[in-house]
């Protein structure tokens, strides 16, 4: 009887050990053993509102030695600006970490999809699965999930309770695009933006691919009242994946009957009209209006408007 509850002893003891220690790994527990610690950071409470960055449940975490091969990954629930135990014991060195964030089930994906220790960071690719097609329609809500970024190089002592903070930056934007200066009609207009980066490396650079979409169609003329007059004008919601720079997205915005009436460089046309240098790292939201009611094109970027830019008008 005696050697019965010695056993059932440890039985409840290891149970306890392994319940706590498991709870370690996802709290932040004074008692807890000593593990490293990393705090996800995002700033903009702009951006967390409008892309709905809180809905982003799960972050992949990636350790790299100095030679740049792959020592630990580990799957995160992802809390912003709080110190969260990963449960990794780290030797002391120099260490590269990279995170993703993005929800699982949704159209982003990690190749290889099991890493296994000793790869190279330059064999990682974060994929972007294109619908069928190639096309997202901006009508679908959930077209383009949120998806964001991070990386940090620290110098780990090996030491209890170390802390380190990866601040992430988000790979989306929202462009609301207005067209005015046409005379309104039945028939309703195509927003197109063609990009081709669906592969980004694991310095969040990316890899040109097929060329795929972001579309809104079949867009109807809005009209209102502003000082006793009508106003009509042409009005899309697109979301896109990163901008970037060095890159290029070509915006075409067609009518019913195919006669293109504008067709640009997106890319350009935002950095050619915002007077000061644009942070595409920090800046996800473009407010664009394209007036065409003149000879030139005139076009506003968030309130920005380079009157020495002129732009002529699409045949």
């Amino acid at each position: 009887m005696k050697t019965m509850m010695i056993r059932i002893h440890k039985i409840l003891c290891t149970v306890i050990c392994i319940c706590f220690f498991s709870s370690c790994i996802q709290e932040d527990l004074p008692l807890c053993p000593p593990d490293l610690r990393i705090q996800f950071t995002y700033d903009n409470k702009d951006d967390i509102s409008l892309f709905q960055l809180n809905a982003v449940k799960q972050a992949v975490l990636f350790v790299f030695n100095e030679q740049d091969s792959l020592v630990v990954s580990r799957t995160m629930n992802l809390q912003y600006n709080k110190y969260i135990a990963t449960g990794l014991h780290l030797d002391s060195a120099k260490y590269r970490f990279v995170v993703w964030a993005f929800n699982p089930d949704t159209l982003y994906s990690i190749d290889p999809a099991e890493p296994q220790p000793g790869l190279n960071k330059a064999d990682f690719r974060f994929l972007i699965n294109r619908p069928s097609g190639g096309v997202f329609l901006s009508d679908d809500a959930d077209v383009l999930p949120p998806c964001l970024f991070g990386t940090d190089t620290a110098t780990i002592q090996g030491i209890a309770n170390e802390q380190i903070k990866i601040p992430l930056e988000l790979n989306k934007n929202r462009l609301k695009i207005t067209v005015t200066g046409l005379q309104p009609t039945d028939e309703k207009y195509d927003f197109t933006i063609e990009d081709d980066k669906g592969k980004y490396t694991f310095d969040n650079g990316f890899e040109r691919t097929n060329p795929f979409f972001y579309k809104k169609i079949a867009v109807p003329f809005t009209t209102v009242k502003s000082g006793g007059k009508d106003v009509s004008y042409l009005e899309a919601i697109l979301d896109v994946l990163k901008l970037n720079e060095t890159g290029a997205m070509n915006l075409k915005i067609t009518s019913g009957k195919g006669i293109t009436i504008y067709d640009e460089d997106l890319i350009a046309l935002i950095k050619n009209n915002i007077i000061d240098a644009v942070d595409f790292k920090t800046t996800h939201y473009y407010d664009i209006v394209i007036d065409l009611s003149g000879e030139a094109v005139i076009v506003t970027v968030n309130g920005w408007t380079n009157q020495n830019e002129t732009v002529e008008l699409s045949d």
